[in-house]
């Protein structure tokens, strides 16, 4: 089982990526179908432990567990949902 932690993930889109604490091994996708029964998304800074697995030819986290709660602050992390509200409120303005 490999351990890392969440670089990366869109909340509205429900996928993100995984840094592995062993050098050795790649960055690997999170989806949200991998997440515990009872997560329907996870925190950037967030430490997780999962089985390493290959999709397409591509690295993904499976079996997903937390085992450690994120360090980075609500206010400092990445909050899709807002970011993507605020960018079609944008571009609806934008189009007047």
């Amino acid at each position: 089982m490999s351990t890392g932690v969440v670089s990366f993930y869109n909340r509205l889109k429900g996928w993100g990526f995984v840094v592995p604490d062993c050098q050795t091994e790649p960055d690997a996708f999170v989806h949200v179908t991998n997440l515990p029964p009872n997560r329907k998304f996870t925190f950037v800074g967030e430490r997780i432990a999962y089985d390493l697995g290959d999709r397409d030819g591509k690295p993904i986290a499976l079996n997903i567990r937390i085992i450690a709660p994120s360090t980075v602050p609500e206010a400092t992390s990445y909050d899709a949902n807002l970011d993507e509200l605020v960018a079609l409120g944008t571009s609806r303005s934008a189009g007047k």
